[in-house]
């Protein structure tokens, strides 16, 4: 499978509730999240927090 096809769904809004531990809730989004190689020693994926 050549890399540019490699991502992660997040198929709907998933609530993290960490209020106590840093102040804020977060959210990870909706989205489909493209595998980056340039992220880290082996690649990973950017997930962006609401």
């Amino acid at each position: 499978m050549p890399i540019e096809e490699i991502s992660l769904k997040v198929d709907e809004d998933i609530a993290i509730n960490i209020q106590q531990e840093i102040g804020e809730n977060l959210t990870v989004k909706q989205n489909t999240y493209a595998f980056d190689a340039s992220l880290g020693e082996y690649g990973g994926y950017r997930i962006y927090l609401d």
